[in-house]
C-alpha cells in the first residue's frame, strides 16, 4: 500500500474504524411535572436517522407531554433534549415539526 510516498507493510495497516453516528433525537432523563402529577419520569431515548417511532399507551400516559417537549411546545423539569446533537433552540425548532391528529385547537385559531 502507497500513502503519500510511504510504503505499509501489511501488519503496519489497520482497520478504518468509524464513530458512531450521532442520533438525530436524544433525550437523557426527561422529566415533567404538572403539579402533583408526574407525567414523565427520567425518560431517555435515542432515535437514529431514519428510523420511526411510535408511541402507544393509554390516555395520560405521557405520550402527548413527551412530544410537546421534543418540539418545544414544553419545557421538561428536568433533563436534556437534543435534536441532530444540540440542545433544543431556535435553529432546531425551526427543523421540527407536528401534525396533531386531533385538531381541537385549530377552530380556535384565525388564518
Amino acid at each position: 500500500m502507497q500513502v503519500s510516498g510511504v510504503s505499509l507493510s501489511r501488519r503496519e495497516r489497520s482497520p478504518v474504524t468509524r464513530p458512531a453516528p450521532l442520533p438525530l433525537l436524544s433525550l437523557t432523563g426527561i422529566r415533567k411535572r404538572f403539579g402533583e402529577r408526574l407525567a414523565l419520569d427520567s425518560l431517555t431515548l435515542r432515535l437514529e436517522r431514519g428510523e420511526v417511532l411510535g408511541l402507544l399507551g393509554p390516555n395520560g400516559a405521557g405520550k402527548s407531554t413527551l412530544v410537546a417537549c421534543v418540539v418545544g411546545l414544553l419545557r421538561p423539569d428536568q433533563g436534556e433534549v437534543r435534536f441532530d446533537s444540540r440542545p433544543l433552540d431556535r435553529r432546531a425548532l425551526a427543523r421540527i415539526g407536528v401534525a396533531p391528529q386531533e385538531l381541537a385547537l385549530y377552530p380556535d385559531l384565525s388564518g
